[in-house]
């Protein structure tokens, strides 16, 4: 048995974030440790639905009880990273 851990990294999950942050929204150049909720960035909550959805459909789909198990602090995309990366490593 191959360990998701030694194929996905924490930098390939905040690529995939990215790029589905880029898809819904078509921001570009997010800081990492900006807050995704932060109203100056201008992602509407139902945009989060959509972002989440790419995100689960390349890694698991369980990655929303991340959203049950953080705080809003979680909503970086390296707090997000990390949280996934966790989330896919634990043994079912």
């Amino acid at each position: 048995m191959i360990l998701v851990s030694s194929i996905i990294s924490i930098e390939n999950i905040e690529r995939e974030i990215r790029i589905a942050i880029k898809t819904i929204t078509n921001l570009d150049n997010l800081d990492n440790n900006a807050n995704l909720l932060d109203q100056y960035l201008g992602i509407i909550p139902v945009d989060f639905i959509y972002i989440f959805d790419i995100i689960e459909s390349k890694y698991s789909d369980k990655i929303y009880k991340i959203l049950i198990d953080h705080s809003f602090h979680v909503m970086t995309i390296k707090n997000l990273s990390i949280a996934i990366f966790e989330a896919i490593s634990v043994k079912e």
